[in-house]
């Protein structure tokens, strides 16, 4: 929390992740039909699981903007050389925040799935990589932690890594084979047999 009180200090950010956030999410409710939603998915969990993730999303993509303006800007042996150190710190503070807002997505996520379906996981395809997504993160955070010098080609690839993880969570699932009987398919007439 106190990290995030830091990084907030610039309302650039705060703004633009706000911007992004509330696309992402009118972009995720564009694509739900709530009419063929099963009861136990128009929950009050929604809101905040919605909330946290696309917060999550946003800054994520953030960061691995500011991580490839950082490369650019490093590669420039000149004056802006030293702004580039401190784009790497904010793109740090907002991949550090990002995994943060995931964890509290996720965690929301998992009492909602115990109200719905009576276990807090599932192992579902879109649970999974939002697990992979959230540890991407984590690596990336924990690897490079402390080291000014860490390689920005290497974080540049993780944070890539992260972020098509991502991809994956919020629609990549739906077009895999095992979305047909995913309890986390929104958009069907018909029950799916995990509901049953």
């Amino acid at each position: 929390l106190l990290e995030i009180k830091k990084l907030w200090k610039g309302m650039t950010l705060l703004i633009s992740a706000l911007v992004l956030a509330t696309a992402f999410g009118a972009i995720s409710l564009a694509r739900i039909q709530f009419s063929t939603l099963m009861p136990a998915l128009r929950s009050i969990w929604f809101i905040p699981h919605l909330i946290f993730y696309m917060m999550s999303y946003s800054l994520l993509a953030i960061s691995l903007l500011l991580i490839v303006i950082h490369i650019v800007l490093k590669s420039n042996e000149n004056a802006c050389a030293r702004r580039g150190s401190q784009i790497f710190e904010t793109a740090m503070k907002c991949l550090k925040t990002a995994s943060f807002s995931m964890l509290l997505g996720m965690l929301c996520g998992a009492v909602w799935a115990k109200y719905a379906w009576g276990d807090y996981w599932t192992w579902d395809a879109k649970e999974c990589w939002a697990a992979a997504t959230w540890l991407l993160t984590l690596v990336t955070i924990h690897a490079s932690c402390g080291k000014s010098n860490f390689k920005a080609g290497i974080l540049l690839l993780m944070i890539l890594a992260a972020f098509i993880a991502m991809q994956m969570t919020w629609y990549g699932v739906e077009h895999l084979p095992s979305a047909a009987n995913s309890i986390h398919t929104y958009n069907t007439t018909q029950v799916s047999p995990a509901w049953q």
